[in-house]
């Protein structure tokens, strides 16, 4: 069997290309997943136990999904910006940690309405992500203490040359890491609604209705330093 789903820890790895979709493949991949109800997406290193675990990884073109070993752990690559393999209505919890600001705008709202046709009703999805706002008002009122602080904890992986102004420091993170898009709270919010989540609430670090918060949310100075953390849910369909 590809994959067991009796093992605790399941990886997932996505990509943001694709080549030569399969149905089948496609189908196969689903059923393996049916057991699903947690997704952490862009966990990078961090494997929680007992959720699908998400990453973003390049995928030989050509194929739809890949399955290895890890740990003894399986993962899957497959491409989350498409269809999830995942039945609708049935993820009790969505958590995704600075993975959003790497979609530029029309593929978060793709993939932020995808997240929506598969959370069930009364699911939560909650996202992390550098605050805009906060960066923004640092800038204007020039706080060069947040701008060091942000450097240092980043300065020796940033792959870029020395950084000496807050302009310089402000722009890294906003065009760094490969970042496409970034947001504060009123635009995550107009997001989140346009892909029919409701209850949009701001929310501070390790303050979530998501179970396992304190294994799935980074504890680094750095994320606390800049991140804003905001749930939203699925509003109850007596149907689903």
């Amino acid at each position: 069997m590809l994959l067991n789903m009796q093992v605790t820890s399941l990886i997932l790895f996505s990509i943001a290309k694709l080549g030569g979709q399969s149905k089948l493949y496609k189908e196969i991949l689903k059923r393996r997943l049916h057991t699903a109800d947690k997704l952490n997406i862009g966990c990078g290193e961090n494997f929680v136990e007992n959720w699908v675990n998400i990453g973003l990884i390049d995928l030989p073109k050509g194929l739809y999904f890949l399955s290895k070993t890890k740990n003894s752990a399986p993962y899957v690559h497959f491409d989350i910006t498409q269809e999830f393999p995942i039945r609708p209505n049935t993820i009790q919890f969505i958590y995704a940690s600075h993975f959003i600001e790497h979609l530029n705008f029309p593929q978060a709202l793709i993939f932020l309405k995808n997240c929506y046709t598969v959370t069930r009703s009364d699911g939560v999805i909650r996202l992390t992500f550098p605050d805009l706002e906060l960066w923004n008002k640092k800038y204007m009122e020039d706080d060069l203490g947040f701008f060091t602080k942000y450097y240092d904890y980043t300065k020796h992986s940033n792959k870029l040359p020395e950084l000496r102004t807050k302009g310089e420091i402000f722009m890294s993170q906003v065009h760094g890491w490969d970042h496409k898009w970034c947001y504060d709270f009123d635009s995550i919010k107009d997001i989140l609604e346009r892909a029919g989540y409701s209850e949009v609430v701001r929310k501070k670090a390790f303050d979530s209705s998501l179970p396992d918060i304190e294994k799935l949310e980074p504890d680094n100075q750095q994320r606390l330093l800049e991140t804003i953390y905001v749930e939203a849910k699925k509003s109850v369909n007596i149907s689903d």
